[in-house]
């Protein structure tokens, strides 16, 4: 099934996003991150965790914070969770050649992010060397992009995207900072092109993705769900609380 289209009468696609660090797996209460343990107090092993989502959902987002923060991907892990599911990699790609590792570990496509990417050139020169890239777009409180370099960061999100899909990227990953879904955006970004949501997404928020046009979203896993063995997304309309 191709993640650039949705699937014939399924409406938008849920991609469970996961965090990893030094081998745990890792939770965000908003303001940072602390590895999940069961109800034992023991650690959650990332694998079994994959292993119980991978069915549930259409694919895994996983956020490698080494990567992010240090430039020191975890690649054991991941090769091993890209074995058995559909991996969209985000490991802080900074320059072109790093987004090659990522994919190298068996991932589906890899992320490179206006918040890392040092330059604008880089994501050119990426694009040439592989295809299988998902473009993602910060957008700051304000409502602009939230970039390293200059030809992005300051400027509107729409303009940023054009400027992408001009390179050839055919995936954009709209992640905004502020508390709320702008889905006036994203109307306007999936009109132009495959456009997914990510930040914190919610499975309430289900009406207004399909509304939106977007292909899907990222939703990344409350503490909640990640504790229990089935992690099993909440009912569309619902918060899991």
């Amino acid at each position: 099934m191709s993640d650039s289209t949705r699937a014939p009468g399924r409406g938008p696609l849920l991609r469970a996003g996961l965090a990893i660090s030094h081998g745990h797996l890792m939770t965000s209460d908003g303001n940072a991150f602390s590895p999940v343990r069961g109800p034992d107090g023991q650690f959650r092993d990332i694998l079994d965790v994959a292993d119980a989502v991978t069915p549930q959902y259409d694919g895994l987002y996983i956020t490698d914070l080494d990567g992010r923060r240090k430039g020191e991907p975890q690649l054991d892990y991941l090769q091993e969770l890209a074995r058995d599911a559909d991996v969209w990699l985000d490991a802080g790609v900074r320059v072109a050649d790093e987004a090659i590792d990522g994919l190298v570990t068996g991932a589906r496509r890899v992320v490179l992010s206006t918040a890392t990417l040092s330059s604008a050139r880089d994501l050119r020169r990426a694009w040439k060397m592989s295809t299988e890239i998902v473009f993602e777009i910060v957008v700051a409180l304000d409502g602009s992009v939230l970039a390293i370099d200059s030809d992005w960061g300051g400027h509107p999100p729409s303009e940023v995207a054009a400027s992408a899909r001009a390179v050839g990227i055919d995936t954009i990953l709209y992640t905004p900072r502020a508390p709320t879904v702008d889905w006036g955006l994203v109307r306007i970004l999936a009109a132009v092109g495959p456009t997914w949501v990510g930040g914190g997404y919610r499975p309430v928020e289900a009406a207004s993705l399909a509304d939106s046009a977007a292909v899907g979203a990222v939703y990344h896993l409350p503490a909640e769900l990640l504790i229990g063995s089935a992690a099993v997304p909440p009912e569309e309309g619902e918060v899991s609380q």
